[in-house]
């Protein structure tokens, strides 16, 4: 099913999101012919209980400062978004205030009401990193996570990857991005081999074929991984090509109530090198 309805994150602290962001979710929206809301998160920052330093440092009228700072920021999305429209209808918005590590669990929530969710990575240290993995994870949809900088590139969907290793995750990823492997120009069925044995290779002429089924040509690369780590091996194959975007499953487990991502999630994500569709 061609995703409908897309849902764009914005965070406004303490880096903001370029706007730039907002011409490509637009555009991406428009090419794929869906509707586009936006979740802006203001920061609500509150000073420390600690009567001293707030008469030392006068940390009330900090946070009070820190608070307008990102309501401006929120402000400014606002008129970025004013009268925009992807053809399918005017781009909803909705300003959330909420403390910084409130929302990558908010946005998973919001998430799961939308086809697809678009969250633009920043420069570390930034919530949106945590914000990416917690969609990927929680939300039960994919997600497609933006690198740093990409706004600029414009949105396309002309070289598309797949990479495959026959795993839950990796068919589930395929499933979601059937619609958009349907508009694309070229596609490859991605394996990397020699770092793990891959039952993969057996089922990649019946991978081609179910693609076929869609009306999408796809060719078969095998990439020697040549000792490097998964994660290595995908990027420089995307560099390479150029790839418009990469479809991959999101992997993973839970340590100790925490989310302990697998190596090559963990490594796409910290410098993806464009655009990643990631479902789980």
């Amino acid at each position: 099913m061609t995703p409908k309805s897309v849902l764009l994150q914005l965070v406004t602290y303490p880096e903001p999101v370029p706007e730039a962001v907002i011409g490509w979710a637009a555009h991406f929206a428009s090419l794929i012919e869906a509707h586009l809301d936006v979740a802006v998160f203001e920061v609500d920052i509150q000073p420390p209980s600690n009567p001293l330093a707030n008469v030392l440092l006068d940390l009330p009228a900090l946070a009070a400062a820190e608070r307008e700072r990102s309501a401006s920021q929120a402000g400014r999305y606002r008129a970025a978004l004013e009268g925009l429209d992807t053809g399918s209808g005017p781009v909803g918005v909705e300003v959330r205030r909420c403390a910084s590590w409130e929302t990558p669990g908010l946005t998973a929530a919001e998430a799961r009401l939308h086809d697809l969710t678009l969250v633009p990575l920043l420069p570390p240290p930034s919530v949106q990193s945590e914000v990416a993995e917690r969609v990927a994870f929680s939300s039960g949809g994919p997600s497609l996570v933006l690198p740093q900088g990409w706004a600029a590139a414009g949105a396309s969907l002309d070289r598309v990857a797949v990479a495959w290793d026959f795993t839950a995750p990796a068919a589930r990823a395929l499933s979601h991005a059937l619609p958009l492997l349907q508009r694309a120009a070229e596609v490859d069925l991605l394996i990397v081999t020699g770092e793990k044995p891959i039952p993969a290779l057996a089922s990649a002429d019946r991978v081609l074929q179910r693609l076929a089924r869609h009306g999408i040509e796809a060719r078969l690369h095998q990439e020697e991984a040549r000792g490097r780590p998964i994660g290595e091996a995908l990027s420089g194959f995307a560099m390479d090509r150029g790839l418009d975007l990469l479809v991959m499953g999101a992997f993973g487990h839970s340590r100790f109530r925490e989310f302990v991502l697998g190596g090559a999630t963990r490594s796409l994500l910290e410098s993806p090198p464009c655009p990643l569709l990631l479902a789980h």
